[in-house]
């Protein structure tokens, strides 16, 4: 039972950090994208996408350490007891995407309005932060949907437990 609960924390990690990576570097990308877009300013792109990636990294990491991700799938699975594992897949990257897009956007939003403001920039937070917030929350949600089971059958493909009792 011990080697089974060493197996779940290695996958949870890996998890972590596959998702982080890949959350951080798609929204990230979006946010600097749509910035582009917004602006017409196409100077300092990667410069900005780097250190967006890189806080937006940060900021994922920390929620997937501090976020057990793995005992609120399985609470769900529990509640719920899904006859169908799609319903539950829907649920769990909802519940996941709750977790990490709100917190992940806010600092990323914050970060380009207090540049914009320090540049002398006449901005509002709100305006900038609610359509930035809907994109990315739906730009989160297909990516956890696709990601999650995927990183999912990599990190349990050598795993002797299997890929549906690990996270």
């Amino acid at each position: 039972m011990e080697e089974r609960e060493t197996f779940r924390k290695i996958v949870a990690l890996r998890m972590t950090a596959a998702m982080g990576i890949t959350l951080s570097f798609f929204l990230s990308l979006t946010g600097t994208v749509f910035r582009v877009l917004a602006t017409s300013q196409y100077d300092g792109f990667l410069i900005r996408w780097l250190i967006g990636f890189m806080l937006s990294l940060l900021i994922s990491l920390v929620i997937g350490f501090i976020v057990p991700m793995n005992r609120i799938s399985d609470a769900i699975d529990r509640r719920f007891a899904w006859k169908h594992k799609i319903g539950a897949g829907l649920l769990k990257c909802l519940v996941s995407n709750l977790i990490y897009t709100p917190f992940i956007t806010f600092f990323m939003v914050f970060f380009s309005y207090r540049m914009a403001r320090s540049s002398g920039a006449r901005v509002a937070f709100l305006p900038m932060f609610l359509p930035s917030f809907f994109i990315c929350f739906v730009i989160g949600y297909v990516l956890i949907l696709i990601f999650t089971p995927l990183y999912l059958k990599i990190f349990t493909r050598n795993i002797p437990m299997g890929p549906d009792q690990s996270e």
